[in-house]
């Protein structure tokens, strides 16, 4: 019990410094081309256990390599970070569908999740500091609700955009 509760504080500490660091302004300048099929299928292999133990299924789709001038490490974090968030509220038995695709000038990673849709309302806070939704996505689940503002922020500091909507 006190390995996991270390565990959790340590990855909060974390996600906390990195999300300082994003505001302070602070950017990489190690960027490189990255493939994102690559990195998607990377990002799928390493939470593949975190899916297998939730009884869901992580399944990429790409069109070509889509590649982009990034951090590689940053926009790996992106990735995981909204994969793991699609895992951890997708019913057991469902599927977490991440495609990329090269679409005109830019490329798009889209993560789709059985999670059920966000209320309408709560469509623009979803990557505000410590957004969690309704009651039922409680402290139990771990993580401090800053998964997802530290993806908007790595997306934003590498001029990329992230969005949200709930697939019909």
């Amino acid at each position: 019990i006190i390995a996991t509760q270390i565990a959790t504080v340590d990855a909060l500490l974390d996600q906390l410094v990195e999300y300082a660091r994003l505001e302070s302004g602070h950017r990489s300048a190690e960027h490189e081309l990255v493939s994102l099929t690559e990195l998607a299928d990377e990002c799928a292999e390493a939470l593949g256990p975190l899916a297998g133990r939730s009884g869901v299924s992580i399944v990429v789709h790409g069109d070509g390599p889509a590649v982009v001038h990034a951090h590689p490490s940053e926009l790996a974090r992106v990735v995981r970070n909204l994969v793991d968030n699609a895992v951890r509220h997708t019913p057991r038995g469902g599927t977490v569908e991440v495609t990329v695709t090269d679409e005109s000038s830019e490329a798009v990673v889209s993560v789709v999740d059985e999670c059920g849709g966000i209320p309408n309302e709560d469509l623009d806070r979803v990557f505000d500091v410590a957004f969690r939704g309704d009651v039922a996505r409680g402290r139990d689940e771990g993580g401090g609700g800053l998964g997802l503002a530290i993806a908007k922020g790595l997306v934003e500091a590498q001029d990329g955009s992230i969005a949200v909507s709930n697939h019909p």
